[in-house]
């Protein structure tokens, strides 16, 4: 049976000339059983214009588009931090997509091979044992979550394989430990504990699933962390998002033999 995924894909206007970019070289890459591709844009930040048509043309990928508007309705702290309300918005999956899956991609990565999301219908949990978990980043888990063991690995990355019904059980444990939702927790730490919150979806999520009885794992058919895949997804970060010149030619350059249509 193939596991139905849907591929959502997160960015803003600093990103928006790399965005087309992003979705084409994930095009010829959907998992098996994908069902759509969500792009899901901050739209409190409106720098430049931008033409979605456009990108979905040159791109050739169809996308849903989900404002980040539409998924809450975010407090005047959170606005301003718009790299902590793209995390929450990937944490409040479960509210826009309708697969079982969701495939979390930043817009500035480039997919460059097998995303090797599944291993016999096993959703693979990525870490690196490079870095462990930033003590920061303990904080809001221990005070919010009451997570108080870490793995001595984080789960940081730019792309990640996520079941969304654990997306909803990291809301329903928040609010079980703080009597406060994670928009509220987030809004709440911004305000009284710690202004420059130190915040990671990846970390939290990660650090759930792990928390969890192997009984409800086996019986979710999940995290397979495989140590000798610990961290060899082929992606790559795009470059800066000021240096934005000649950029057909560059991604022509790297995606030599990766693209199909760049043979064409």
């Amino acid at each position: 049976m193939v596991t139905q995924t849907t591929l959502v894909v997160f960015s803003f206007n600093g990103h928006q000339n790399l965005l087309e970019y992003c979705l084409r070289s994930i095009a010829t890459r959907m998992p098996p059983g994908y069902r759509e591709v969500i792009l899901v844009w901050d739209d409190n930040v409106d720098w430049y214009p931008i033409d979605f048509d456009a990108v979905r043309k040159k791109s050739q990928v169809d996308f849903r588009l989900v404002k980040q508007s539409s998924i809450a309705d975010w407090p005047e702290s959170i606005i301003r931090c718009g790299w902590i309300k793209q995390q929450l918005a990937k944490l409040y999956c479960w509210k826009y997509v309708d697969t079982e899956y969701t495939w979390i991609v930043d817009g500035d990565v480039l997919v460059t091979g097998d995303p090797q999301l599944f291993d016999e219908q096993r959703a693979i949990l990525r870490y690196d044992n490079r870095k462990s978990v930033p003590d920061d980043y303990k904080f809001f888990a221990k005070k919010y979550l009451g997570i108080d063991e870490f793995k001595d690995n984080t789960f940081v990355g730019s792309t990640a394989l996520w079941k969304n019904s654990f997306c909803r059980e990291l809301e329903q444990r928040c609010i079980n430990h703080s009597s406060l939702d994670l928009i509220q927790a987030v809004d709440n730490m911004l305000g009284d504990d710690h202004p420059n919150l130190p915040f990671s979806e990846f970390e939290y999520y990660g650090h759930h699933i792990c928390s969890m009885p192997d009984t409800i794992l086996k019986s979710a058919n999940w995290n397979y962390v495989s140590t000798d895949q610990n961290w060899n997804l082929p992606i790559q970060i795009q470059w800066a998002q000021n240096d934005c010149k000649n950029l057909d030619q560059r991604y022509a350059n790297l995606m030599q033999h990766r693209d199909p249509s760049l043979s064409q």
